[in-house]
């Protein structure tokens, strides 16, 4: 278990290495939301070429998607803090 000054610096290191990543990850993240929203028109040709019947077909097709997407996302975000916090109770 660190002590005193030992956790100060573990903490000021884990805050750097997170403000590291964010700088990292944020254009990536930003970099495929442009690229998936971008080819909508693509991907709908490519699924009438397939077979979808309908419109609608087409559209449950894309809120089926974006819903699992969005609940995975705030799952993410959900169970993050909680981890956060039971970290920061395991170094005390």
């Amino acid at each position: 278990m660190p002590s005193g000054d030992t956790r100060v610096a573990l903490f000021v290191l884990m805050g750097a290495v997170i403000f590291v990543l964010l700088i990292c990850v944020r254009p990536n993240i930003a970099n495929l939301l442009l690229a998936r929203g971008s080819g909508p028109r693509e991907r709908v040709r490519s699924e009438k070429r397939v077979g979808v019947p309908t419109r609608v077909a087409l559209f449950d097709n894309c809120l089926t998607e974006s819903l699992v997407l969005s609940i995975r996302r705030w799952s993410f975000w959900g169970v993050l803090p909680g981890f956060l916090r039971d970290a920061k109770r395991w170094w005390r």
